[in-house]
């Protein structure tokens, strides 16, 4: 159901004409099989402009 929401909001996130988007990294420090000095990333998006959705989406990534 979680997977279902997340793919309608990407797509009514994707369907807009401009969006912003921003790429963090991160440490995790109790993470199964990863060291804790291995970078994680989270990236951000966000419908921008004149839009009367307000989507953002948080994407977690190890890699």
């Amino acid at each position: 159901m979680v997977r279902r929401a997340f793919q309608h909001l990407r797509k009514e996130l994707l369907s807009d004409e401009m969006l912003h988007a921003n790429e963090t990294t991160l440490t995790v420090l109790m993470e199964d099989g990863r060291k804790a000095t291995q970078k994680n990333y989270v990236w951000v998006y966000r419908i921008s402009g004149d839009s009367k959705s307000s989507v953002v989406l948080y994407d977690y990534q190890l890699s």
